[in-house]
């Protein structure tokens, strides 16, 4: 169940914070919203001018008022948008098993992506030129910020794929193909 989105955008920074295990998904899946129908930037455009316009204590009526600006309709449809668009998007594949496509690498959580800190003998990754110690930043054009999101990233691939991997090697970002193998019981997830 999702928070309305006019509590949702009335809460403070704190307010957020107290239950952002609960509120950070839906907040995820409104930006994901926003970038997808193509208001994103329109969206924080109006944040900025909206922001400035408020005094500090009516600031919480910013986002509010941005979307409504970005769309121009009320806040309410815009919500009935988004909730069609989740419904239509259907369940996003989570789950890694045999026949999934798999980099064969090992990987830790880094500031701007995840690490590979192993690759496995003959793995995708390694006939692709990744190395350890480089940082995975994006799969097919999508930013990769933790290593659950590299394996959500990847798991709705089939081994034979050929995914766009993104990676940072020190200070070089680098862009390489990468054919996914498939997913062994031994290989860890990545």
């Amino acid at each position: 169940a999702s928070l309305a989105w006019k509590r949702l955008f009335a809460l403070d920074a704190a307010g957020f914070m107290a239950k952002s295990q609960l509120l950070y998904p839906q907040a995820r899946s409104i930006f994901e919203f926003l970038a997808e129908t193509g208001e994103l930037g329109d969206f924080y455009a109006a944040l900025c001018e909206v922001s400035i316009g408020l005094s500090r204590d009516n600031r919480d009526l910013a986002g509010e008022r941005a979307i409504e600006r970005a769309f121009g309709r009320p806040l309410a449809e815009v919500e009935r948008d988004w909730k069609r668009w989740v419904k239509d998007r259907g369940p996003i594949d989570d789950t890694i098993g045999p026949g999934d496509g798999a980099l064969g690498i090992e990987a830790a959580d880094e500031a701007d992506g995840a690490r590979i800190k192993q690759t496995l003998p003959r793995s995708a990754a390694r006939a692709g030129g990744l190395r350890i110690g480089d940082v995975i930043v994006g799969i097919d054009g999508k930013p990769v910020r933790s290593t659950r999101e590299l394996r959500l990233a990847v798991a709705g691939k089939s081994a034979g794929d050929t995914v766009s991997v993104r990676f940072r090697r020190g200070e070089e970002y680098g862009e390489t193909p990468v054919t996914l193998r498939p997913q062994g019981s031994r290989t860890p997830p990545g």
